[in-house]
């Protein structure tokens, strides 16, 4: 009689009895792989390159992501960074917005979040004051991360090219630069931007200080009644838009009562339509955004 060996019976269940748990094992490790390392299901491993300029354009490296660009929301630093395509499952073209610090980059992808290293931001050209120093001929414009040399700068006025008469150091030992004073038509505000061997700073809004240069009335009379008058206020620097912008009436001998409105806003010349119901003289005045124009006399 041929015996039966016992050894290999054995060995077979033992390896039966075993699949199971090698089977969840390798679940398990394939979900843990999948996790990421925050566990929230995604997985950045790299970023290329780990620095740049706002604008810059990185790669994002992991698993996890969404093929379609706009699905994956992507954050540095907590700011909120552009995806563009191609996208895929591994593989993310991310630009670095200009208010972007830096710190830990983080996507968020159907509802899953994976973080990964830091992108560092370098530092751009920052205005932090601009201001004329002798008024209607040159403007100032103070700040840091810019060249020295003008060969290497560049200044818009909303989008338009300026001049630069000079730059430099301040006692204090922080970036200058001079330009020609704002052109009077147009926007005023304005918005300034510096770009610094071809890196571009955050826009600078300056207002300009309007300029009031005279008055003009237009009467229509009823018997010896004013029954409305049209002023006409001409000078520089007036902006656009009258939304924001105000006329202001300094109390004087007989402060004016009534009824005043803006019938017509430009650069030069603003209108208004008054109907009062006294004599009124007082003084005049042109705010744009805050900035108030010298004064002129007025008498209604």
């Amino acid at each position: 009689m041929q015996r039966l060996h016992r050894a290999p019976l054995v060995a077979i269940a033992t390896v039966l009895r075993t699949l199971p748990f090698l089977a969840l094992y390798a679940l398990a490790g394939c979900a843990e792989d999948y996790t990421g390392r925050d566990g929230n299901g995604i997985v950045i491993d790299s970023i290329r390159p780990t620095e740049g300029y706002p604008g810059t354009v990185f790669r994002l490296y992991g698993r996890g992501f969404s093929p379609i660009a706009d699905s994956n929301h992507v954050f540095i630093n907590g700011t909120a960074a552009s995806v563009g395509d191609p996208a895929s499952l591994s593989t993310l073209l991310v630009t670095v917005p200009y208010e972007a610090t830096t710190g830990t980059v983080m996507i968020k992808a159907a509802g899953l979040r994976g973080s990964g290293p830091a992108f560092t931001v370098l530092d751009i050209p920052r205005i932090d004051l601009a201001d004329t120093y002798t008024e209607g001929k040159t403007l100032t414009i103070i700040g840091d991360h810019f060249a020295t040399d003008i060969r290497l700068l560049e200044v818009y006025f909303n989008g338009e090219k300026m001049s630069i008469y000079n730059a430099g150091k301040t006692n204090d030992g922080r970036q200058y630069l001079e330009t020609p004073y704002p052109p009077s038509g147009g926007d005023n505000p304005i918005s300034i931007v510096v770009v610094s061997e071809g890196i571009k700073s955050l826009p600078y809004t300056y207002t300009v200080k309007p300029q009031l240069n005279e008055l003009e009335y237009f009467n229509n009379i009823d018997g010896n009644t004013y029954v409305s008058t049209t002023i006409s206020l001409y000078g520089q620097y007036f902006g656009l838009d009258a939304p924001g912008n105000e006329i202001q009436l300094a109390d004087g001998s007989g402060p004016f009562t009534g009824d005043m409105k803006i019938v017509r806003w430009s650069p030069y010349r603003i209108d208004l339509e008054a109907v009062a119901t006294n004599s009124a003289f007082s003084t005049i005045a042109v705010v744009v955004h805050g900035v108030t124009s010298d004064t002129l006399f007025f008498r209604y």
